[in-house]
C-alpha cells in the first residue's frame, strides 16, 4: 500500500501600509490612487499556501478595491490593493478600509486568516479668496473690473480731509488655504496711506483692517491713485500658490 499526503504551510498576511494619508489638496483637485502593500511573511517551506484577499469598504470620500491574486511565501504586492479620495467637497476626513485575507492551495478549502484595518486620511481644502472691504469712515466701496474703486466724491476745498478705514479678509469657507499678500502703490496724489505693510498667515474667515486712507482739501482738483495687492494662498503641505494681483 502506497501512502501520499501533503502538508501545506499556511500563509501569513502582512499589511505594510497601515496608514493612506492623503496630505492636504484642493477641492476639485484630481488625486492619484494610492497603493496598500501586502507581504506574505510565511517561511518558505514547500509545500506553501498563498495568499489571497480583497480591500473594501471604505466610505466617505474615501474608495478601496482590489484583490490578491496569490502572493508567494515571501513575496510582496505593491500594486493589487488601490485607495482612492473623492475631492468634490472641501473637509478633514478620516475613514478606514478593511482588507480581508484567506491561505489558498490546491487541494484543500481557503483558510481564513482574517482581516486588517487600513487608517485613511486627508484634507480637502478649498482656495484662499481674497477680498477688501470698508470698515469704517467715508467713501464708498465698490467692486469694478479686475478690483475696486474706493470714491470719496466731491468735498469742498480746505475742508476737513476725509478718512476710510479698509479691511483685507480672506473670505474663502474652511478648511481653507491661508492668505498671503502685500501692496504696491502706483503714482497718484492727493491721498495718504497708513498701515498698508504685508500679511501672511491669514486663516478663513480672518482678516485686517487698519489700512487707513485719508484724502485731503488743500488743493483743487480731481485726483485718484492705484494700489495693488499681490497676494497667495499656502497650506502646511508646503504648497504656495501662483501669486495673484488685484488692482484697487
Amino acid at each position: 500500500m502506497t501512502l501520499n499526503g501533503r502538508v501545506y504551510t499556511p500563509a501569513v498576511a502582512q499589511v505594510n501600509t497601515g496608514v493612506v494619508d492623503f496630505g492636504i489638496v484642493h477641492k476639485g483637485d484630481v488625486v492619484t490612487a494610492r497603493n496598500v502593500s501586502v507581504t506574505n511573511t510565511a517561511a518558505i517551506a514547500a509545500p506553501n499556501d498563498v495568499l489571497v484577499g480583497t480591500i473594501g469598504g471604505a466610505a466617505g470620500p474615501f474608495n478601496a478595491s482590489g484583490s490578491l491574486a496569490g502572493v508567494a511565501a515571501q513575496a510582496s504586492d505593491t500594486s493589487s490593493f488601490s485607495v482612492g479620495l473623492s475631492t468634490a467637497n472641501a473637509g478633514v476626513f478620516n475613514g478606514s478600509a478593511n482588507a480581508a485575507f484567506a491561505s489558498r492551495n490546491p487541494d484543500m478549502a481557503d483558510l481564513a486568516l482574517g482581516n486588517s484595518t487600513v487608517t485613511l486620511k486627508a484634507q480637502v481644502n478649498n482656495f484662499a479668496t481674497l477680498a477688501l472691504q470698508r470698515v469704517a469712515g467715508a467713501g464708498s466701496l465698490s467692486a469694478s473690473a479686475g478690483g475696486y474703486i474706493l470714491d470719496f466724491g466731491t468735498i469742498q476745498l480746505g475742508s476737513a480731509g476725509l478718512m476710510a478705514e479698509l479691511g483685507v479678509f480672506n473670505v474663502a469657507s474652511g478648511p481653507a488655504d491661508l492668505l498671503n499678500g502685500s501692496f504696491a502703490f502706483g503714482a497718484g496724489a492727493g491721498f495718504t496711506f497708513d498701515g498698508f505693510g504685508p500679511f501672511a498667515g491669514m486663516a478663513a474667515g480672518d482678516g485686517r483692517d487698519g489700512l487707513d486712507i485719508v484724502f485731503g482739501s488743500s488743493s483743487l482738483g480731481s485726483f485718484s491713485q492705484t494700489f495693488t495687492i499681490s497676494s497667495f494662498g499656502s497650506n502646511a503641505s508646503g504648497y504656495q500658490g501662483q501669486r495673484r494681483s488685484t488692482r484697487r
